[in-house]
């Protein structure tokens, strides 16, 4: 089962730091992978890593610069989270602040209306500039 998802992804087109990053969490949370047939939100999380996959290296990269730039004071021991974030906004469908909270609830005090629609408009445009 393990080689199957592993096999999916192609380390070419992505950091393979976010790779080994996203399956290290998941392998942590949950040694027997078929635990995510029924569970949704590990499936979204790789769902997220194949979308990430498709992306320009380039496109990922300024996504993480700019992510980091934006929020990492919130995230200075919980580097993984930053990630998680982006995918959140990547999917391209902003998600409710509790969502949000419940995977980082340091990122309450920052996340609000303002401040999220700026950073899903940014996020946005970069992916798109990618496509143009």
């Amino acid at each position: 089962m393990k080689e199957n998802i592993l096999s999916s992804f192609d380390k070419n087109k992505i950091m393979p730091l976010f790779i080994d990053e996203v399956l290290f969490f998941l392998l942590k949370k949950n040694s027997n992978l078929n635990v995510f047939k029924n569970n949704n939100f590990y499936i979204k999380i790789f769902e997220y890593v194949i979308f990430f996959s498709k992306l320009k290296k380039e496109t990922t990269r300024k996504l993480r610069i700019f992510m980091e730039k934006k929020i990492s004071k919130f995230f200075k021991h919980q580097n993984l989270e930053i990630y998680f974030i982006i995918c959140k906004f990547i999917d391209l469908m902003p998600v409710t602040v509790q969502e949000i909270n419940t995977i980082v609830p340091e990122f309450k005090n920052f996340f609000n209306f303002k401040n999220g629609r700026f950073l899903f408009d940014t996020i946005f445009h970069i992916i798109k500039n990618q496509f143009i």
